[in-house]
């Protein structure tokens, strides 16, 4: 069978088309073996894929029935690689008609015999790798199973082209496999690359120094690009402040400069740039001291790419740099003061001049001042002890009142008190002591003896010191005190043996005398206490009989009793606690009652217990306690302190009451309480309380939302404030009454009150009386419902029934004498009166279905049964419309029609609006005078468009514009017969124009005329689409 040559090429174009369109190198092995083998129409066709070793597997197949399938099949052939490799390499096809016709090799003939093949065709695959070597990657093999065949040149011709697109296919696959994991591995590079940039921010971010970098670019030199969270800390800026922005920003012009040129030159010189010290101004935090390091950076080219800035705030380390060198100074000159110090101590003065002489004198060397005072204070007098001083007004044994000296602080305060400038400050320029002498410097302490200021030690000078006082020199003048204070005690101790050894003397013969008489008095002491011991035991045995009564008492009384001792253990628990426990005395006493105690409750008792016994009070408290049932029950509790003859505390006594069933009444009492607020704070009802003078003690919140009034402006408030003055006389009788002992009264009535804003609410109320538990009247309650919209509603039904029924009375009453006329025979049909009366009566006819008309009209569109057929509406065509609608009208009453016409359009009901236009200007034409002009105009606003009817006729008074809008209103109630009407068209023209979402109102100035206007909002296109 000959194949036609485009059957061939069309699969050939199938397949590479499917190489084309697909990237699965599976998908394209099995739709080419399928469409070989429909081609070939042969048994079986499978790709043979090799492996490093030459040995292969069948991993695709097409096969016609399951029994000749081998995919799968893992074929070793030892001979392989040595007899075919090549050959197949080169591109050569065998093709074998017979196996059994042919000589082959014998292990070969054996495997083809295995796998059920008489005929075979095998077209080596080729792949072109990336580096463009060809290697054999498999074999396309047709099987002919059951018989032999003659293979085509055409068929051997289309599976080597097969082949090569096949060939395309593995290349464009493997290619594929090759950029995914190309891609695969630069997105993992890019991780890492992310993850390692983060770990170097997060570290950065860590520093305890600053770290940012600056572009060194041309164009954007100096510009941040890294600001870590020290260089917040350090300059005061968030990275968001500072990135892209220059030094230039945020310093002052010449602290950046010199920042720049220090930039510039780590560039110029290739160098990395240590800057030890530089004081740098930041905003807001004032000087600091920095020292910085400056690395630059540079790219490939060797152009500068970045600069690295590392900053470390060293203020604080130089400012303790100094303080340091202070501190040495101050401690050398401290320990030379020391030396002085210790020289005053351990030498051996004669006498106290000498000594407080030597102090004064070494005080003013170490503090350098020209003045030193030991002084003597008592009460307010201030007494020099010593002194030496170049001020020849101070003298020993001088006085001045303690207020008047600097000293009186220092007395004040009990503690060293120190100046260098008194000048300098405000409350001390006017002291005596500045006034007098002029004193600038000063420092006292003072000296202590026993723990009471004896007097003080103090230097002073007339010169101005440049430093303040040192601590330490403050120590050096206190430890100068307390030697001082330490000599002076020594002196007073010495005085004091002497005179206690004088004193002591005496006191040895007072002693011999008191000796004997105190023996005498011993003697008589011995026989009243012996004495007094029989009188304590004859007591003792009275209060042991007087106990046993008290615990027969105790247990014949019907409630629990305990007693405690002074430790507050418990000591007895009478008869029926015991039983109400069923636990004996044994396991009560001390604290073992205490295990009957409800869990919940034992905290709370024992807090206050200890409290009442810590306090010796009593005390009152309910808690749970566990009957001999196993039923805890409530008791009370009331312990009260118990006090001995003698007045000293013996313990507690107490009492317990079982409450259970007043707890379950409180209970329930409580829930019914809970239930009547709930329903009170949420009904829709005015519900309130008086008390008996008429003010309000309570309002549930839907009366304080209608009036509008908070809790805090309600409570308290008098009741008549809140009645309308013209119900105010009667409310104060109904309240009155009601609030009267034994009254009867329950009152259901109606009242009008004032909301806060002044608006008037019609309060239908239910009122009673509210007494105590011994019914004494204690207030009023009153249950209201708001009925205003309900009255309002009567109101206007009792007014359209009214006029409804004039209305309609007035036309059948003309139709009724006419029709009478004619039926009894007095005016003939044809006569002209007859005539006259049959037009009367048509007339009234057709106004009286008019009437109805229009209030059925009315109360469809209030009741929304009919739909507005909204569209869009050209405003030029429904203006003309209603003109050539009234132009008759207006010719007969002649009246001249003008019309302003604007191309516009909106979205409505074009009927119901021109329905409007129309009555406005029927009413314009009907109160005109002949010869006058009404004009229609329409003009766009910013949303809405405005129609507007005006008329030269007799206006409408103030009072009346709105009114004129309700049904049966007009503004003459003749209106009605002398021009017609039914005094609804009005309200029809505010129901459409309300229902378009519009607006309608009138202007007028009594006798010139009226305007009467109506908007239309604007809907958009896409609102009307929706």
């Amino acid at each position: 069978m000959k194949i036609p040559k485009q059957e061939i090429n069309r699969l050939l174009a199938s397949v590479a088309l499917g190489i084309r369109q697909s990237l699965d190198l599976e998908e394209i092995l099995h739709k080419s073996v399928a469409e070989v083998r429909d081609f070939l129409e042969c048994d079986r066709v499978i790709i043979y894929r090799f492996y490093p070793d030459w040995s292969g597997a069948v991993i695709v197949e097409s096969v016609a029935q399951s029994q000749w399938s081998i995919l799968g099949s893992r074929i070793k052939d030892p001979c392989f690689e040595n007899t075919w490799v090549e050959y197949y390499q080169q591109g050569n096809v065998t093709a074998r008609t017979d196996i059994n016709q042919i000589t082959i090799d014998p292990c070969y003939q054996e495997l083809l015999q295995n796998f059920n093949v008489t005929a075979n065709l095998v077209v080596p695959i080729i792949q072109t790798t990336s580096n463009q070597t060809i290697q054999l990657w498999g074999l396309l093999i047709a099987h002919q199973c059951q018989h032999s065949r003659e293979w085509q040149e055409v068929e051997i011709e289309f599976l080597k082209q097969l082949t090569t697109q096949i060939g395309i296919a593995i290349a464009q696959a493997e290619l594929l496999a090759l950029t995914k994991y190309e891609l695969r591995q630069r997105q993992l590079a890019q991780q890492k690359v992310q993850q390692a940039r983060h770990f170097l921010q997060t570290t950065i971010d860590h520093l305890p120094v600053a770290v940012f970098v600056k572009d060194a670019s041309q164009s954007n030199f100096g510009k941040f690009l890294l600001w870590n969270k020290a260089s917040e800390r350090m300059f005061g800026l968030r990275a968001e402040q500072a990135l892209g922005k220059t030094v230039y920003d945020y310093f002052c012009f010449s602290e950046a400069n010199l920042l720049n040129q220090q930039d510039q030159q780590a560039f110029e010189t290739r160098t990395v740039i240590e800057i030890p010290e530089q004081i740098i101004t930041i905003g807001t935090l004032g000087k600091k001291i920095l020292r910085t390091t400056k690395v630059p950076i540079f790219d490939d080219l060797g152009q500068p790419e970045y600069l690295l800035c590392i900053a470390e705030d060293i203020t604080r380390r130089h400012q303790a740099e100094v303080q340091l060198q202070q501190k040495s100074e101050e401690l050398a000159a401290f320990s030379s003061n020391l030396k002085q110090l210790h020289r005053l101590n351990t030498t051996n003065y004669a006498t106290f001049d000498q000594l407080f002489h030597d102090y004064v004198q070494t005080g003013c060397r170490i503090f350098g001042c020209s003045t030193g005072i030991v002084s003597h204070i008592e009460g307010d007098i201030y007494t020099i002890y010593a002194v030496t001083s170049d001020l020849t007004s101070l003298s020993p044994n001088q006085q001045f009142e303690l207020g008047n000296t600097y000293c009186a602080e220092v007395v004040k305060q009990k503690k060293t008190i120190a100046y260098h400038c008194v000048g300098t400050i405000e409350e001390l320029r006017s002291h005596p002591v500045y006034q007098n002498f002029k004193l600038e410097t000063y420092i006292g302490t003072p000296i202590f003896v026993e723990q009471a200021i004896y007097g003080t030690l103090n230097f002073s000078s007339t010169k101005i010191r440049n430093l303040p006082f040192t601590s330490h020199e403050r120590e050096i003048i206190e430890m100068m005190a307390q030697s001082i204070g330490k000599f002076i005690n020594a002196h007073q101790i010495e005085l004091q043996r002497q005179q206690a050894v004088v004193e002591l003397q005496q006191a040895k013969q007072e002693l011999e005398d008191r000796v004997k008489q105190r023996t005498e008095e011993l003697s008589q002491t011995n026989q009243r206490l012996q004495q007094e011991l029989y009188q304590r035991q004859q007591a003792q045995v009275a209060l042991e009989e007087s106990e046993a009564r008290f615990r027969s008492m105790v247990n014949s009384f019907p409630m629990l009793v305990w007693v405690s001792g002074s430790d507050s253990h418990s000591t007895f628990f009478n008869q029926a606690w015991l039983e109400f426990t069923g636990r004996t005395m044994a396991e009560e006493l001390a604290h073992g009652w205490s295990e009957g105690v409800h869990p919940d409750d034992q905290s709370q008792y024992f807090n206050t217990y200890q409290t009442a016994f810590n306090n010796r009070q009593p005390f009152q408290l309910e808690y749970r306690l566990k009957r001999a049932d196993g039923e805890y029950r409530w008791m009370l509790d009331y312990g009260a302190p118990r006090f001995r003859p003698d007045g000293s505390f013996a313990g507690f006594i107490g009492s317990c009451l079982d409450i259970s069933d007043r707890k379950q009444i409180e209970a329930t009492l409580q829930e019914s309480e809970k239930r009547w607020r709930t329903l009170l704070e949420n009904v829709r009802l005015l519900v309130i309380g008086m008390d008996l003078q008429g003010r309000l003690d309570y309002a549930n919140p839907f009366f304080l939302e209608l009036m509008g009034y908070t809790v805090t402006e309600a409570i308290g408030k008098h009741f008549i404030d809140l009645v309308h003055p013209q119900n105010r006389q009667e409310a104060v009788k109904i309240f009155q009454s009601i609030i009267q002992p034994n009254s009867p009264y329950y009152y259901h009535h109606q009242k009008i009150l004032l909301t806060k804003s002044g608006e008037e609410k019609r309060i239908s109320w239910n009122s009673t009386q509210m007494c105590d538990l011994q019914g004494k009247p204690i207030g009023m309650m009153c249950i209201g419902e708001d009925i205003t919209a309900r009255h309002a509603m009567e109101r206007m039904k009792d007014e359209f029934i009214s006029v409804v029924s004039h209305e309609l009375r007035t036309p059948l009453t003309s139709i009724h004498g006419a029709l009478g006329l004619l039926v009894s025979g007095i005016v003939q049909p044809q006569s002209e009166q007859g005539q006259r009366i049959i037009k009367i009566a048509a007339e009234s006819t057709e106004s009286l279905v008019r009437l109805v008309n229009d209030i059925l009209e009315l109360e469809r569109l209030e009741s929304g049964k009919i739909d507005l057929i909204k569209k869009i509406v050209q405003v030029q065509e429904i203006m003309l419309k209603a003109i050539e609608l009234v132009q008759l009208i207006a010719n007969r009453a002649g009246i001249i029609l003008e019309v302003t016409n604007q191309n516009l359009e909106f979205y409505g009901d074009c009927d119901r609006i021109v329905q409007v236009l129309t009555n406005l200007l029927t009413n314009a034409i009907k109160f005109s005078e002949r010869g006058s002009r009404v004009w229609l105009d329409v003009v766009q606003q910013s949303d809405q468009i405005l129609f507007v009817v005006q008329d030269q006729g007799r206006g409408i008074p103030s009072d009346k514009l709105e009114t004129i809008f309700e049904r049966f209103h007009q503004v003459d109630a003749s209106d009605s017969r002398r021009k017609g009407g039914t005094g609804l068209g009005l309200a029809i023209c505010r129901n459409i124009v309300e229902q378009h979402g519009g607006k309608i109102w009138a202007e007028s100035i009594y006798g010139k005329g009226s305007n009467f206007f109506f908007t239309i909002p604007l809907v958009k296109a896409d609102e009307i689409n929706n």
